[in-house]
């Protein structure tokens, strides 16, 4: 069956495991922990990888990696952590496999708002084509957490990215509005998919 036209766009939540196109599932996850305001008035946020292994991801051991990282970034001392943070604050991240995205917001009272998850194309310049399989949001160690999954494709045929790079911009639509570096209206709250996908799944 192949995807219907308007399978594109900034409707992430649009579920893709019924299409052959979309058949790879992750082995990996990308997290992002959001935290709350640091000593410069805004709020913490620390990038997170965890590789995985030869088994894709199934909803049980998802949520277990996702407790697992939760637990991890709450450690003070980040030298102690494992995994250790690989980034911070929206800076340079790079998606190079096919992934879980995760974001945790560690902070009382702050949910995702109506829209929950949404891709600013007028932002970020390049049309999706592969984030879907978004997840409502839910309380996960007390943290509010949305999941999605780059499929890292690149065209209306759902192609496999391949050696050129799309940027892409995720509006997190938090109630209250979080605080960013710079304080901008419209946080740099996203990255670069790089192609052509490394790493499981391979077929």
């Amino acid at each position: 069956m192949a995807p219907p036209p308007d399978i594109s766009g900034d409707d992430l939540h649009t579920q893709t495991s019924e299409y052959e196109e979309f058949r790879k599932r992750p082995h990996c996850i990308y997290f992002y922990y959001i935290g709350p305001l640091n000593t410069e008035h805004y709020n913490t946020i620390l990038h997170y990888y965890d590789p995985g292994d030869e088994n894709p991801l199934t909803e049980e051991t998802l949520q277990t990696k996702i407790e697992y990282l939760i637990d991890n970034a709450r450690i003070r001392n980040l030298r102690d952590q494992m995994p250790p943070p690989n980034g911070e604050n929206w800076k340079f991240v790079i998606w190079n496999r096919i992934s879980y995205v995760v974001f945790a917001i560690d902070i009382p009272n702050v949910q995702f708002g109506d829209h929950q998850l949404k891709l600013d194309e007028n932002y970020g310049g390049s049309p999706n084509w592969s984030f879907f399989d978004a997840t409502e949001s839910r309380v996960i160690k007390d943290c509010t957490v949305i999941t999605c999954i780059n499929h890292m494709k690149s065209n209306p045929s759902f192609g496999e990215i391949g050696n050129d790079a799309q940027y892409f911009h995720f509006d997190l639509g938090t109630v209250p509005e979080l605080q960013w570096p710079g304080k901008k209206r419209y946080p740099d709250s996203g990255g670069t998919n790089t192609g052509p996908p490394i790493g499981p799944p391979d077929g």
